[in-house]
């Protein structure tokens, strides 16, 4: 046949159809069916009798009695089980259904470790922009009492000004209201008193 290990092949002849496969140590696993039977389940048949059959130690070197013997009871129940499709399209459906199951769970699991992934990230981001913003909180508080020192320094240079400009203002007019005064005084005659 010329086949390699795990390799498949399909005859049909006039009897229906042969299915084989070659195992590992280069036994040969053959089933024949009516040609209207399904090759997937064909190949299911195989794949669980070659399981069993490789339960036994060294079964490549066993006898052909020994390998019977541990086989027969499995076949037959193979047999009966593989005997309607029907059937075993429900359990192979039921089967997929799982295999779906699987693969959801799996891409779950893998979104769950991306997600991971970004929960670190995210909380990485989160630690820093807490660390800026205390950063800006001091340098807004820096800034604000540098601001309100400029704006003190500001009200009193305005003071000065304004009391400077008053007093620029103010005392020519009190001297000159003191000067009048005093030249109103001079005016004035005052009693002479004779002494005696």
């Amino acid at each position: 046949m010329g086949l390699n290990s795990d390799e498949r092949q399909k005859v049909n002849t006039q009897n229906g159809s042969w299915f084989c496969q070659l195992d590992q140590n280069q036994i040969c696993h053959m089933i024949l069916v009516a040609q209207s039977f399904s090759e997937r389940l064909s190949y299911a048949f195989i794949r669980e009798n070659r399981e069993h059959i490789e339960k036994l130690a060294q079964y490549f070197m066993a006898s052909d009695s020994t390998v019977t013997k541990h086989m027969k009871d499995r076949v037959k129940e193979l047999m009966a089980k593989y005997d309607d499709p029907a059937n075993m399209d429900a359990l192979s459906k039921a089967q997929n259904n799982i295999n779906e199951v699987q693969v959801i769970v799996g891409k779950n699991i893998d979104k769950m470790v991306a997600n991971q992934g970004n929960l670190e990230n995210l909380q990485n981001k989160t630690q820093r922009m807490k660390d800026l913003s205390q950063t800006f909180e001091k340098n807004s508080g820096d800034l604000h009492r540098l601001l309100w020192w400029r704006n003190m320094k500001l009200n009193i240079i305005i003071g000065c000004i304004v009391i400077a400009l008053i007093l620029y203002f103010v005392v020519p007019y009190i001297r000159t209201a003191t000067t009048a005064k005093s030249v109103s005084y001079t005016h004035l005659t005052l009693p002479t008193i004779y002494s005696v």
